[in-house]
């Protein structure tokens, strides 16, 4: 009441303020997803990874069921994105992950795990930079050269796919 008052006595209107006014202002949308169970990666195929599981996703980047392999940009601007994975029983062969954007390539690591007395986890990871339109998308593909199917394993937060504007 008391504001209204002060509002009313000589002041005169007050305007509307619409965020078209507003400048300056970054969204800070960010988005971590992972998988909860297993994914069989087929040997010397480029598998892209799906996530069925959130730690956030504070702008709606990421479907759990609908295209739940990518992140997507609400907002233009610069993101950050990354992504690990670990594979179960690796030993002497290569591993990669690469990320995507609108399906093209745009980062990537491939590694050769060393030769062992007995399997290990593995795990690969990839981060970059890069700008991004309202509606573009990333995704996450993996590929290794086993010569048998290999699984990519429950492994929270080791498995994770995540991506943060950064500014715009």
């Amino acid at each position: 009441m008391a504001l209204t008052k002060v509002i009313g006595s000589g002041l005169g209107a007050i305007p509307a303020i619409s965020g078209a006014n507003l400048t300056n202002i970054d969204n800070t949308a960010s988005v971590r997803v992972y998988k909860s169970g297993a994914q069989t990666i087929t040997t010397n195929t480029t598998t892209t990874v799906t996530w069925d599981s959130e730690t956030f996703d504070s702008d709606g980047m990421h479907d759990t069921s609908t295209n739940n392999s990518r992140l997507t940009a609400i907002v233009a601007g610069k993101y950050i994105v990354g992504s690990t994975l670990v594979y179960s029983e690796v030993s002497d062969h290569m591993i990669a992950i690469l990320l995507t954007k609108n399906g093209s390539y745009i980062a990537g690591h491939e590694q050769n795990t060393p030769v062992g007395g007995s399997n290990f986890h593995n795990g690969i990871s990839v981060t970059t930079l890069i700008d991004l339109a309202a509606d573009d998308y990333v995704s996450v593909r993996t590929e290794h050269k086993r010569g048998s199917n290999l699984d990519i394993i429950v492994a929270n937060p080791g498995n994770s796919f995540w991506m943060s504007r950064v500014g715009s």
